[in-house]
Formats: structure tokens, C-alpha cells, sequence
């Protein structure tokens, strides 16, 4: 142990000098010194010994530390070392003290080193805010720089850093209102979809901290870019713009900011537009779905802003006039956007209590034909999956299903479509028998139908893998099921039992009967 300790401490020594010489006179330590003296601190870092690393780093300056950047061939064990030191240090003092470390760091073309830099930044205000004030005054154009990088990575960094300083410290906010950063920003929004979605996330974030965030970032002109685009007379920039705000949907405070930023009111204005309008092309059909289809995305994240749009906008109203005059393209996505309000419960007490939209939307069922009736089967099926056995679910679904008026009744016209040639029909009609399939309503329903036994039973039916997980699913569910028992007769609870321990992809093999002395 004694033998040990002693070999560690010649150890130490031998790299105090190493770096003493360095600092001293670099152009006398060869290039293999310095490699070995760096890789022998990792080891000792890795090790954890504390009073050895205390030794080194004391022995270390960031005119050194500097200097090791250039070694390329051993960078990862480069930023472990760096990113000890800073602890040794702390950034606090960094960056106080050593304000070009921290612009080396920023401007670094390794993006290693760049990411550490921002991370420790993030850290130091975490542990004291107060660091804010020091870090926007110093380092702020350098850290918006660092979008130009079109690093994923870094981005988010970025981000994070620069939502922490201005959403903490409204001094910092109004520097970085007054200086160039403000320009640097806005003009990194043109050079990445990935940054300009990023930038457009941060501006929502710290706007949205208080009134004053929000006025005061108005004031600057920090939505124009949001808005104009929007209101741009190519459609591509608009149907792009309409991406990007989905995207931004899992922000929370983006419902208040459209609201508050008259974004939202712009949309919907949009939505209200008579489907029938004599001087609406494709480009307008195209964006005004982009915009359905930001509001079913919202439906999907955030059910309780839809509501509240719903109230104050009658979002509901809109859609129903766009089934009721639209082409067979808007009836789609009214369709599609339908089953994502109603595949939540909130939702599907929305649409239920409504009534319009849904009823509109089931009457039309009996003329619809080909690949629309697959898309109001699919979606369909998204409300009636919806799995909560409570009275008022059981009610509301079960309501549904009654109105959708096949022939010569519902289910034998879904068992129709399931035997029909086209996969994607086929798909649709097991979502839908699945979607009943979870209620008690739809167990009675399903057992009372031998025509339906029949149908799920039969593994010739249906060829395709997919198919054949499908019809395995809803056996499981009806199976599982904490009614099944009641629900569903005992006979054909032993023969789905049979069927699933065959599994989805089970074929019966006739025997052979061979006949002894046949040729």
C-alpha cells in the first residue's frame, strides 16, 4: 500500500513538472510528454483521487488548458479534464476572471468543447442566478452565435442557456433587446428550419413569463417573423410556418401566446372562410388544411386549449361547414381531425354533447364509398377505442355505433368490408370491431352475431400478417376483457382461448391418410 501511495505521488510530481515546464517554456516538452501527462491526470480523474486531482489542478492555468485543445487524437479525454478543472475552479470565478476562456470556448471549432462550454454556463446559473446579468453582458452575441453552427445539440443549448438568462432577469432581456444579438437572432431564423424552430420555441418561452416579457418583445418586433410568415404569399413558407407551430405545440405556453400574440385569431379567420368562395384556389384549400391540421394536433397535446377555442370560436361550427361544402379532401380531414378530438375523454364529451358536427358526420355515412368510407371507419374507430368502462363512455359510444346506419345493419356491413380484397378496408373494419370490442355494449353485440364468430374465427380469411395481428387483437381484447365472462357465451370463450395459444399466424395441415401397397 506504502509502495503505492509512494509510485502515485512520483506520479504527481512527474506531471506538476510536466506542466510547469509547459507553462514555462513549451517549445522544451516534446509532444509524447504531453500526451503522457495528459492521459496519466485522466487516469487519476477516473480514479477519483481527490487529493492527487486537487495537486494537479493546482499546478494547472487555463493558458495550459488552452493549449491542450489542440490535441485532437485524445479529445474526449481532453473535455473530462477541462470539465474537472471547471468544477476545481468553478464557473463562477471563470466567468469572472477568465473572460477569454469562455470566448475560446464559444467560438471553438470542436463542438465538443463548444457544448461544454454552453453546459457549464447552464449549470453556474442553475446553482446561482445571479450569473445571468454577468454572462448576457459579456457573452451574449458569442452564445446566439453558436446557432450558426446548425448543430442539433448545440441548438437545444443554446436555447436552454439563453431561455434561462432572459426568463430570470428582465435586465437581461432588455440588453438582449437592445444589442445586435436581437438582429443575429432573427437572421439565424433564415438559415435552418431546425434553428428557426427552435428560435420561434425560446421566443414563445421567455415571452410568456410575464406581461412585461410579452409587451416588451412585441414592442421589438420579436413575432413579426411568426406573423409575417403567416400572411406570406408563398404557399410554402405558410404550410412550412403551419409545421413549425405544430412542432411548438408541446411547449405549454404556446395557446396563451397565439391568443395574445393575435396569431390565433388569424387562424381562425382562416377556418371561417366560405368554402365556397369563388376566389379560393389550391393554395388556399392547402393551407386551410394545414391549419385543420394544427388544430387536430392541438386536439391531440393539449385537449383543454382546444376546449377553450372551441368556446370562445365555435371550432366545431367551422368544421362542420367544411364537411357540409368541401370537396371530398376536406371532408377527409374533417374526418381525421374528428377522431383526434374524439380519441380522448374530454374530447369525446365535446364532440357528444355538441352533437352537429357528429351527427352531420354520421348521417353521411350510408353515401360514402370507397377510400373516404375508410377514412370514417379509421377514424372512427379512434373514438370507440376509447377504453374507460364508465357509464357515460359506455353511453356515448354506444350511441355512435347505433347512428352509423349500415345495411342491412352496422355490423354484418363492417364484416362485408373485412372481406373484401383491399387491405387498407380490411384494416379499418378491425379497428372499428376492435373500438367495440372494449365496451360491454360491444362484448353482447359481437357474441350475439354468428356471423361475426364466424368471420374472426376463420384464419383462411385473411392472408396478410398484418390482418392476422389485427384479428388476433381483438379476440385478445374480447378475451381479457373484465366482463368476458358475462358477456361473451362459454363455448366461444374456449375457442378464442384455443386461437390465441395457436397465436396470430397458426395454419391447419390436412392430414394425409397413406394407403399401404398405393403407388
Amino acid at each position: 500500500m506504502i509502495s503505492t501511495m509512494s509510485g502515485l505521488t512520483k506520479q504527481v510530481e512527474q506531471i506538476k513538472l510536466t506542466l510547469k515546464k509547459i507553462e514555462t517554456n513549451v517549445s522544451s516538452v516534446t509532444y509524447d510528454e504531453v500526451i503522457s501527462a495528459l492521459n496519466e491526470i485522466y487516469t487519476i480523474i477516473i480514479a477519483k483521487k481527490e487529493r492527487e486531482i486537487k495537486e494537479i489542478f493546482s499546478s494547472l492555468s487555463f493558458n495550459t488548458i488552452i493549449l491542450f485543445l489542440q490535441y485532437e487524437e485524445i479529445e474526449d479525454k481532453i473535455i473530462k479534464i477541462l470539465e474537472e478543472f471547471i468544477q476545481f475552479v468553478s464557473i463562477e470565478a471563470i466567468v469572472d476572471q477568465y473572460e477569454d476562456f469562455i470566448n475560446i470556448g464559444l467560438t471553438n471549432e470542436k463542438e465538443n468543447i463548444v457544448k461544454l462550454t454552453l453546459q457549464e454556463l447552464i449549470n453556474g446559473i442553475e446553482k446561482n442566478s445571479q450569473l445571468c446579468g454577468v454572462i448576457a453582458t459579456k457573452f451574449l452575441d458569442k452564445i446566439v452565435n453558436c446557432f450558426s453552427l446548425h448543430v442539433q445539440s448545440i441548438t437545444k443549448l443554446v436555447s436552454k442557456l439563453m431561455g434561462e438568462i432572459l426568463s430570470k432577469n428582465e435586465v437581461c432581456l432588455d440588453l438582449f433587446l437592445e444589442k445586435d444579438s436581437l438582429n443575429a437572432l432573427q437572421n439565424q431564423c433564415n438559415m435552418s428550419e431546425v434553428v428557426k424552430f427552435t428560435i420561434y420555441d425560446l421566443i414563445v418561452t421567455i415571452s410568456s413569463v410575464n406581461d412585461s416579457n410579452f409587451e416588451k418583445c412585441k414592442k421589438a418586433g420579436l413575432f413579426d417573423s411568426m406573423i409575417n410568415e403567416i400572411n406570406s404569399k408563398d404557399i410554402l413558407v405558410k404550410l412550412n410556418t403551419i409545421e413549425l407551430y405544430i412542432k411548438l405545440l408541446s411547449n405549454k405556453n404556446l395557446y396563451n401566446f397565439f391568443e395574445k400574440s393575435e396569431i390565433m385569431s388569424k387562424l381562425i379567420e382562416k377556418l371561417k372562410k366560405d368554402p365556397k368562395d369563388e376566389n379560393s384556389n389550391l393554395e388556399d384549400k392547402l393551407f386551410l388544411h394545414g391549419i385543420i391540421k394544427f388544430f387536430a394536433s392541438l386536439a391531440d397535446i393539449n385537449m383543454n386549449s382546444f376546449i377553450d377555442i372551441q368556446n370562445k370560436y365555435d371550432l366545431l361550427a367551422s368544421l362542420e361547414n367544411l364537411f357540409n361544402e368541401g370537396d371530398i379532401s376536406s371532408k377527409e380531414i374533417v374526418l381525421i381531425t374528428l377522431g383526434s378530438i374524439g380519441s380522448s375523454y374530454e374530447g369525446l364529451k365535446l364532440i357528444y354533447n355538441q352533437k352537429s358536427l357528429l351527427n352531420t358526420v354520421l348521417d353521411y355515412y350510408p353515401s360514402l364509398s370507397g377510400n373516404l368510407k375508410t377514412v370514417f371507419l379509421q377514424n372512427i374507430s379512434c373514438i370507440l377505442t376509447l377504453c374507460k368502462l364508465s357509464d357515460d363512455v359506455e353511453i356515448m359510444t354506444q350511441t355512435i355505433y347505433q347512428r352509423i346506419q349500415g345495411k342491412p345493419n352496422t355490423l354484418k356491413e363492417l364484416l362485408q368490408i373485412g372481406n373484401q380484397v383491399f387491405e387498407e378496408s380490411r384494416i379499418s373494419v378491425y379497428a372499428v370491431l376492435k373500438g367495440i370490442a372494449v365496451h360491454n355494449w360491444g362484448l353482447k353485440e359481437l357474441d350475439n352475431s354468428p356471423e361475426f364468430i364466424k368471420f374472426i374465427l376463420d384464419r383462411s380469411q385473411e392472408s396478410n400478417r398484418l390482418g392476422q395481428d389485427w384479428k388476433y387483437s381483438i379476440i385478445e381484447t374480447m378475451v381479457i376483457h373484465p366482463s368476458s365472462s358475462k358477456y361473451v357465451r362459454p363455448d366461444t370463450l374456449v375457442k378464442f382461448k384455443v386461437y390465441l395459444k395457436q397465436g396470430p399466424y397458426y395454419k391447419y395441415i390436412e392430414p394425409k391418410v397413406v394407403v399401404k401397397g398405393a403407388n
